[in-house]
């Protein structure tokens, strides 16, 4: 419900929280599909948690304007006007990749080059069952898999403990004039000897 900016379901998790006393550490976003098959081994339904994704900006824009005027005659460039050209060159610059998705001949060679075998095998459930296009189903399939087969996981304590150490080093960053920190190696060195990750 985090990644959602309608309805009301962020203002009710806040206020069940409140009622039950519960003052959480930090939040982690975000959660994936509530699925109830389609997962090898999977019985009931289940919630994934996803641990990373995309992240916000927000800008603030200022224009200054020297000389008084009247609004009976307005200039022919408004403060209204270029702080309105301001955002949608703002919206513009970020657009670039974000919004940009192969289409017709040029998806197929895309497909044809780099296209995943799971991918055409269960394309049709996973758009039926996962939320992002599918991605989200085979998220959840490749925890699965790597649980019932015994691998190692694509994301392990280690790489949640860097992600969470943002937090602070940023406030101690913060509280000394933005200097520079490093994140800490909580594996001491040993991630230049994990495997490397087997695609299915």
């Amino acid at each position: 419900p985090s990644g959602r900016t309608c309805g009301p379901c962020c203002r009710e998790i806040v206020s069940f929280l409140r009622e039950r006393g519960v003052k959480p550490a930090f939040v982690l976003d975000e959660g994936g599909s509530v699925i109830p098959e389609g997962v090898p081994g999977l019985r009931k339904q289940a919630a994934m948690i996803g641990i990373a994704e995309k992240g916000t900006a927000n800008y603030m824009l200022s224009i200054r304007k020297e000389g008084g005027g009247h609004a009976s005659v307005p200039p022919k460039s408004t403060v209204i006007g270029r702080l309105a050209r301001a955002a949608v060159a703002i919206e513009k610059k970020f657009d670039a990749g974000t919004g940009d998705f192969l289409e017709g001949a040029e998806l197929d060679a895309f497909r044809a080059k780099y296209g995943s075998p799971l991918w055409n095998k269960d394309a049709a459930t996973a758009k039926r069952l996962g939320g992002h296009g599918g991605q989200d189903y085979f998220m959840d399939y490749r925890w699965a898999h790597c649980i019932r087969n015994g691998l190692p996981l694509d994301m392990s304590v280690y790489d949640f403990a860097a992600w969470s150490s943002i937090f602070e080093l940023s406030e101690r960053s913060v509280r000394n004039r933005s200097q520079a920190l490093d994140i800490p190696d909580f594996t001491r060195g040993a991630w230049k000897t994990v495997p490397t990750a087997t695609c299915i």
